[in-house]
């Protein structure tokens, strides 16, 4: 009897993990490709060296394979570029599965001013929206300094 109750078990997680590795590579496919930015708000109470920091960019999300079992060791990153005020920086992102939510960190050299400001309004946790070519992002969580509100509109190439 212990033995078929392990086989089921076995199964169960298994049938689950396929489940959330279809959703969530269904979540990057969504969001794969190059947007422009249309706007981006950083909340009016934010610094001053925030507020209109960001005049024009864009993200260009890869293609993207997530499986669950590599989690745990960063399998369920994917790369991309994102363009802040025409310079080029990298971009890692992860679907939380649990919280329905994109996470973003901003990659680059540190040292640049570019990368300060940016990582203080992109990274954290996102709740995307997508409706054709048209994506909506709101972030839920910060992941650096600034801790208020940031949204944006974008719309796909």
């Amino acid at each position: 009897m212990k033995k078929y109750s392990f086989v089921f078990l076995v199964l169960g997680l298994f049938s689950c993990r396929t489940k959330e590795n279809e959703f969530v590579t269904a979540e990057y496919a969504k969001i794969e490709g190059i947007w422009t930015f249309n706007t981006f708000t950083v909340a009016q109470n934010a610094p001053d060296t925030l507020k209109n920091f960001l005049q024009s960019g864009g993200f260009d999300f890869h293609h993207c394979q997530y499986n669950a079992k590599y989690v745990d060791k960063n399998g369920g990153y994917c790369g991309g570029d994102i363009e802040l005020n025409t310079v080029l920086l990298s971009i890692s992102n992860n679907y939380s599965y649990s919280d329905k939510l994109f996470v973003f960190s901003l990659g680059g050299d540190r040292s640049k001013i570019i990368y300060k400001k940016g990582s203080q309004i992109i990274d954290g946790s996102w709740d995307i929206q997508i409706n054709d070519d048209k994506m909506t992002g709101k972030r839920v969580t910060a992941g650096k300094d600034y801790k208020g509100e940031v949204s944006f509109t974008a719309t796909k190439k």
